[in-house]
């Protein structure tokens, strides 16, 4: 066979690219890189062949790249040869429809497992937060503004959520796991939030109408600016908070661990057993207001100058 300088020329980087490529291949072999990237590869790949329609969609992607490879590698002049540029534009256009419709139809599913964190049945709940949490949608900003209605997520995990400006309406999340999480923004009506962990989450600007976070975890939480409106705390555990300009609007503080907590600005005049409260080391300045009759020094608490 006769082949023409130009086309001993195209030829050259092609045979090149294709003996560098078998040396990495034979390297990878000899050393036995391959067993590693093979096994990191394996799972991954195995999971996406399990999901249901992708095997389907796979076939569909090889036959139309087969056929575009034929049609790109036969002669000019045979029938494939003359329709190669056909030929790719619909296989390039089936493979893009495919992923279209695979992709309209992953975001329908994603919302209707979000939805589903509203369910009334706990084990519907869980199951619904276990896929939220494996795909990393609590992370990604997909629970921003969602509103949540009598849903029974007790016992759910999902540290570092974004539920930034949600809502939760009549919802039970006794001993959620949510450390981390970032709460901005949110409100949160007659809730049941006993033992919650909230451990350094963000609650800036929140709002807690008729809440029970008795026992819960607050410790480092960053709440400035928060309001509480007949919450009760017993028991509730608020080490290191930054409660600054946090109003506090009946609700109870009997036996919270509130030890240096910045009660800066805080309007404590209402809560009820604030005596009972440990506030030892926590700060306050002269904007704080406490219950009358309640002496602040005496519960250990040190007064700041802010001016200082």
């Amino acid at each position: 066979m006769n082949f023409s300088k130009n086309s001993k020329g195209s030829m050259l980087p092609i045979l090149l690219a294709t003996l560098i490529f078998a040396y990495f291949i034979y390297a990878a072999h000899v050393l036995e890189l391959h067993k590693p990237a093979l096994e990191a590869l394996r799972k991954p790949i195995g999971d996406w062949f399990g999901e249901a329609g992708n095997p389907v969609r796979a076939g569909v992607w090889a036959g139309a790249s087969v056929v575009s490879l034929i049609a790109w590698l036969s002669s000019e002049t045979s029938f494939l040869g003359e329709m190669r540029g056909e030929i790719t534009g619909m296989a390039t256009t089936v493979i893009i429809i495919d992923e279209l419709v695979g992709y309209r139809n992953r975001l329908q599913e994603k919302k209707h497992i979000i939805q589903q964190l509203s369910s009334r049945s706990n084990d519907f709940a869980l199951d619904a937060a276990r896929i939220i949490e494996k795909e990393g949608w609590h992370r990604d900003g997909s629970l921003k503004n969602i509103k949540v209605e009598w849903a029974n997520l007790a016992n759910v995990y999902l540290p570092r959520a974004k539920f930034s400006n949600a809502h939760f309406h009549h919802s039970n999340l006794q001993n959620a796991i949510l450390y981390l999480a970032n709460l901005d923004g949110g409100k949160f009506v007659r809730c049941n939030f006993e033992g919650i962990s909230l451990i350094s989450a963000s609650l800036l600007g929140t709002e807690f109408y008729n809440v029970n976070l008795n026992e819960a975890d607050l410790v480092n939480i960053k709440a400035r600016g928060i309001q509480f409106h007949s919450v009760n705390f017993e028991g509730a555990a608020m080490k290191s908070a930054n409660l600054e300009d946090a109003d506090f609007l009946l609700g109870s503080l009997k036996n919270a661990i509130l030890t240096g907590t910045n009660l800066r600005g805080a309007n404590l005049k209402t809560v009820g057993d604030l005596e009972t409260a440990n506030l030892k080391d926590a700060v306050y300045n002269k904007h704080t207001i406490f219950p009358d009759g309640f002496d602040p020094v005496a519960a250990g608490a040190i007064k700041v100058d802010d001016a200082a």
